[in-house]
């Protein structure tokens, strides 16, 4: 197990200014597809650590830097983060079926869908709202909302 944290970790601190809530999500599929607990196990470890250590008022802040284990401003909010977080929560709460998963991922989804992080206060999404700067504020528009269409049970 030890060994398999430290992997999953490894990939996912190896970049400078990592997004690190891909590792849950990377992890709580590879459970759900492999049914290995290793997977499982990997993925409740990267959930608790967000959760204790990435959070910004519910919503998951930008990157972790692999060097020193510093953490991007907290006002550097996106969506994608956001988004990837709670697709991981919701595979890792079928997996498991422990409701904190789908506790946790209820409460950020409130958090996330009224956030002036990325909203205007007409409800429409400001992230990414220059279509002639050069940034990837464009491409990741809403991926929040996006994974909230695939991954909320009807």
């Amino acid at each position: 197990m030890a060994q398999v944290i430290h992997d999953v970790r490894r990939l996912c601190l190896y970049l400078k200014d990592w997004p690190i809530h891909s590792c849950d999500s990377v992890s709580a599929n590879l459970a759900d597809i492999t049914k290995d607990s290793k997977y499982t196990n990997a993925a409740i470890a990267s959930a608790n650590w967000i959760k204790a250590h990435n959070l910004n008022n519910g919503i998951v802040l930008d990157t972790v830097n692999g060097h020193d284990c510093s953490r991007s401003p907290s006002t550097w909010l996106f969506t994608y983060n956001t988004g990837k977080y709670i697709e991981g929560l919701s595979v890792l709460a079928d997996v498991t079926g422990d409701s904190q998963w789908r506790t946790l991922m209820v409460n950020t989804v409130a958090a996330s869908v009224k956030s002036s992080a990325w909203e205007g206060s007409d409800g429409i999404i400001t992230e990414g709202a220059s279509t002639t700067s050069n940034n990837d504020g464009v491409g990741f528009k809403g991926s929040s909302h996006l994974k909230l269409n695939v991954d909320m049970p009807a």
